[in-house]
């Protein structure tokens, strides 16, 4: 039988800086993460999937400071779904 756990992260109105600085120390422990890897692998196609990965995370920050430039406040909702069996 498959099961899912739903883990409400982020969840409410905030200041555009705080908006940012929440979603960009997610970012970042997500580059993080992929640069751990990274250092602990020697499979080329591993380490390259895992650059496109934090290329991708860096141009959602730029994308996301531009998008809240002028706005005061922002509504975020993040929430991560786990499926297991």
């Amino acid at each position: 039988m498959k099961m899912e756990m739903t883990i409400e992260l982020i969840e409410g109105f905030f200041t555009k800086e705080d908006a940012i600085k929440l979603v960009q120390d997610l970012i970042q422990t997500k580059i993080k993460f992929h640069e751990n890897k990274i250092g602990s692998t020697d499979q080329l196609e591993d380490v390259q999937q895992r650059e496109k990965k934090i290329k991708k995370l860096s141009e959602t920050m730029q994308n996301l400071r531009v998008m809240l430039a002028d706005l005061e406040s922002v509504d975020l909702n993040g929430v991560i779904k786990i499926n297991y069996a």
